[in-house]
C-alpha cells in the first residue's frame, strides 16, 4: 500500500501528572514544533528530517489534522518513549519540554506522526504465545489489498507495542 494513500494521525504521549488543559496545550506545543522542525527546515535534509517525513507532515497538516492525547506516563517513561519512537526511524517527531522557569525544562510529550499502517493494527497472540500486530485493508469486496504483521525483530514492534499500551490521556 503506497503511503500517499495512508490516513494519517498525530499521536502525542503526554506526562500524566499534568491537567486535562495542560495535556491539550502541551500536545499543542508539540504539534507546532513538529510542523516547525519538518516544514520550516529551510530544505536542510538530515537524518532526521528528510524529504519523505516532512511530506508526510505537510499531508498531515493539510489533509487529516487529527490529534490522539495518549497517557505517557511519567517524566522517565516519556523519555523512553522518544527512544522507541526515533529507533522506529521513519517517522516524524518532535519533543515539547516545558519553559526553565515553568518546569525546569521538563520534557512534557513527544509526538509522533504515524500512518495506518501503524495505528489501525489489531493485536494477534501466535500459536507460540507471541504477541504481534497486524494490518489489513479490504476494498469494497471485502478482499485484502494490504496486509502488514509486526511482531518481535521488526524494527517498528516496539513502537507499536508502546502505541497500543497507552491508554487515552484524562
Amino acid at each position: 500500500m503506497d503511503s500517499l494513500d495512508q490516513e494519517l494521525r498525530f499521536y502525542c504521549f503526554v506526562n500524566f501528572y499534568l491537567s486535562s488543559i495542560q495535556q491539550g496545550i502541551q500536545t499543542g506545543h508539540c504539534a507546532v514544533d513538529l510542523v516547525m522542525k519538518y516544514l520550516d527546515a529551510g530544505g536542510a535534509a538530515s537524518a532526521e528530517v528528510t524529504p519523505e517525513k516532512a511530506e508526510m507532515v505537510r499531508r498531515w497538516a493539510a489533509s487529516y489534522k487529527t490529534f490522539i492525547i495518549l497517557n505517557g506516563g511519567d517524566a522517565e517513561n516519556i523519555e523512553e518513549l522518544e527512544r522507541v519512537i526515533a529507533a522506529a526511524g521513519d517517522f516524524p517527531f518532535a519533543t515539547f519540554h516545558e519553559s526553565e522557569s515553568a518546569l525546569k525544562g521538563l520534557m512534557t510529550c513527544v509526538g509522533v506522526a504515524l500512518p495506518e499502517t501503524v495505528f489501525d493494527v489489531k493485536p494477534v497472540v501466535r500459536p507460540d504465545g507471541v504477541l504481534t500486530y497486524v494490518y489489513q485493508k479490504s476494498d469494497e469486496t471485502g478482499a485484502v489489498i494490504a496486509s502488514r504483521t509486526y511482531g518481535p525483530g521488526h524494527p517498528h514492534y516496539e513502537l507499536v507495542k508502546a502505541l497500543k499500551s497507552c491508554g487515552l490521556a484524562r
